[in-house]
């Protein structure tokens, strides 16, 4: 799935960079390969209580999955107060896996003491755990957010790499919710193939493939559901109705319009249920 001297690599330099342990994950979380391969020593002595693992593995749950729905990276505390990262892999705008950064140390002395008073109760041992929470990176939420923007970057690069093949109906799939997204935007056939690094011919054919109609008849057909629901539903002017469509020019959209639907904005305002 992934080029694993290459990985390792980038891992390796993220982590040195850093000092995060540094994870790739799958689509379904499992852990791939990682920068340390093991836990550092304050994580480690912590999930050796079950009821600490569970902690962690729900805040990580957690993450993937809130990165999942939005599609953008997550910097967070996890459960004890440290310092992570979670960021979304995409290959041709379907997701393919994570990269995950942690963990760190916020660099005032109260939340250092929080991180211990929160693990405490799942130790025997208190002087050991603080001295491995010694050892962890220490860093500002200014820093934090910078790494996360370089693991951004390191996390596009690292979809690049795979050699996972991508569904065709995910790919499908992705284009349309980006377009449900977008609907309000100017959206065209060449910058959907760039937002996912795929041919006009690919895009055009899965289409009239899995949707049965052209790209084109796509976007207008979502346009035009959108206008007559603001158009019955809402007093919206006509201009503003045909903007949150795609439509800049207020005549284009009365003439598409009327071609599509069979009257005019005004009259399908005035009468949205005539035959």
């Amino acid at each position: 799935m992934f080029s694993s001297p290459t990985i390792t690599a980038l891992l390796r330099d993220l982590h040195t960079a850093s000092g995060f342990r540094v994870s790739l994950h799958d689509p379904d979380f499992n852990e791939l390969a990682a920068y340390p391969e093991s836990l550092s020593g304050f994580c480690e002595m912590l999930q050796q209580n079950p009821k600490a693992r569970l902690h962690c593995l729900f805040t990580d749950r957690d993450a993937f999955e809130r990165v999942r729905h939005t599609g953008k990276i997550l910097l967070y505390k996890c459960r004890f107060g440290l310092w992570e990262a979670a960021c979304p892999l995409y290959r041709n705008g379907v997701l393919i896996g994570y990269l995950m950064m942690g963990q760190g140390k916020d660099i005032t002395h109260e939340t250092e003491q929080e991180v211990l008073n929160a693990s405490l109760p799942y130790v025997n041992d208190a002087e050991e755990l603080t001295n491995r929470l010694q050892s962890l990176p220490t860093l500002s939420k200014e820093t934090a957010t910078a790494f996360s923007h370089i693991m951004t970057l390191c996390a596009e690069h690292m979809a690049s790499l795979s050699t996972v093949s991508v569904p065709t109906a995910d790919l499908t799939e992705a284009v349309i919710r980006y377009i449900n997204r977008n609907i309000g935007k100017k959206l065209t056939v060449a910058h959907l193939c760039a937002a996912f690094h795929c041919s006009k011919s690919t895009l055009m054919n899965l289409f009239r493939k899995n949707c049965g109609m052209t790209l084109g008849e796509y976007l207008t057909d979502r346009r035009m559901a959108i206008a007559r629901e603001l158009l019955q539903y809402t007093e919206e002017p006509i201009g503003v109705v045909a903007l949150k469509c795609g439509f800049p020019d207020q005549g284009y959209f009365s003439k598409v319009f009327s071609a599509t639907v069979g009257c005019s904005p005004t009259a399908y305002r005035r009468d949205p249920f005539r035959k």
